[in-house]
């Protein structure tokens, strides 16, 4: 395995995909995105100071799309591939599980997808690295079960790379780039993954961030927020990244999730974790789940989607003592900071961080208050 190169050793270097791939925006990793530099000025309308975690960027998880030969991402405004096989922001084990699965790919019957015709078997390949052993889970999205791709998977298990080999099932004109159809062809079946002082089980159709070792230091400022001995309620907790990292210092801890398959993964989680007592988790969506936990927060932890909270969510929202928002979209936690503070709430503290180096894009965690 080579050695882990994060993104700041990269900073002064730029990629000699720079301008082609739709990957990154900016040619040094660590330049303050243009959206920073429009949150600042925002949170100063507020009295807020906000600062700019850079740290380490690296990508733990990424998505490469397969067109005939080539594997990578698109060129920037077209759907036609450039490969970009030592992508820096890409976990080095990551760069090296694509380099073997594109030579034992095209040693193999399988034949990349071709989207204006629909034809070709393997679609999209999906990679995460566990960090504990650095191997990595890898998924080929097919568009039709019926080929031979079970050599091709041994191969590539065979290699000692990988921790296991998923198939997905794509069958669709689409975009979107996993069908609901998943197997296991080789290894575990849970990628256990360390997050903050917790190890949580995944597969590969559960949500986990990709930038860890950013998400880390979001933890740390989380767990910051928590006063002892609180209750705590998250709505839209996945598989209890967050709410599990917080349980040391809670007295109690609700999870809510929609997606029942992260009850899985919660379940799996907690057989060995010294606060189980401590915490439950909850199928429902965020409105029933506040519908049904009231009374019963006193720190609310809000995680949701791009899209942000409904109005309806905002509304709903009790008369906490505190709201953690994190954010993955800064148009929506704007318009949403605008419904809460008519519900009483005030900004109390923020901090971004470069989840994405390269990228225009910054994850937010903020702090609010009432008045």
């Amino acid at each position: 395995m080579k050695k882990r190169v994060y993104q700041h050793d990269m900073h002064k270097k730029v990629c000699p995909h720079f301008e082609q791939c739709s990957g990154c925006v900016y040619p040094f990793l660590d330049t303050p995105p243009e959206i920073y530099k429009e949150a600042k000025k925002y949170f100063a309308s507020h009295q807020i100071g906000l600062s700019l975690e850079k740290g380490r960027g690296v990508r733990y998880r990424s998505k490469l799309a397969v067109r005939g030969e080539k594997l990578g991402l698109f060129y920037k405004d077209s759907h036609d591939v450039i490969e970009i096989p030592e992508c820096y922001v890409h976990h080095p084990a990551l760069n090296l599980a694509f380099k073997e699965f594109k030579r034992l790919f095209l040693k193999s019957t399988l034949q990349g997808y071709d989207e204006k015709t629909h034809r070709g078997d393997i679609r999209y390949i999906q990679g995460v690295v566990e960090r504990k052993t650095e191997k990595v889970q890898l998924t080929i999205v097919l568009k039709n079960k019926h080929v031979a791709y079970m050599p091709l998977c041994t191969e590539l298990y065979e290699t000692g790379l990988f921790h296991s080999i998923w198939i997905n099932i794509q069958k669709e004109k689409t975009n979107v780039i996993f069908g609901k159809e998943w197997s296991l062809t080789c290894g575990e079946q849970f990628l256990v993954q360390r997050i903050g002082n917790v190890d949580i089980p995944f597969l590969p159709s559960h949500f986990c961030q990709a930038p860890l070792d950013m998400f880390d230091l979001l933890l740390q400022d989380i767990q910051a927020h928590i006063k002892q001995d609180s209750q705590v309620l998250e709505l839209y907790g996945g598989s209890g990244s967050i709410g599990l990292n917080v349980a040391h210092k809670a007295k109690s801890v609700v999870i809510t999730e929609r997606d029942r398959e992260a009850e899985d993964s919660f379940q799996k989680a907690v057989e060995a974790f010294p606060y189980k007592e401590k915490v439950s988790f909850c199928v429902a969506d965020a409105a029933n789940a506040l519908t049904l936990f009231q009374k019963r927060a006193g720190v609310l932890i809000v995680d949701p989607p791009r899209k942000g909270l409904s109005s309806k969510i905002i509304e709903m929202i009790p008369d906490v003592e505190k709201l953690i928002y994190v954010s993955c979209n800064f148009s929506s936690f704007q318009r949403d900071v605008a419904h809460l503070m008519q519900k009483g709430f005030i900004i109390q503290a923020a901090k971004s961080y470069l989840f994405f180096p390269g990228t225009n894009h910054i994850e937010l965690c903020a702090l609010f208050g009432k008045k």
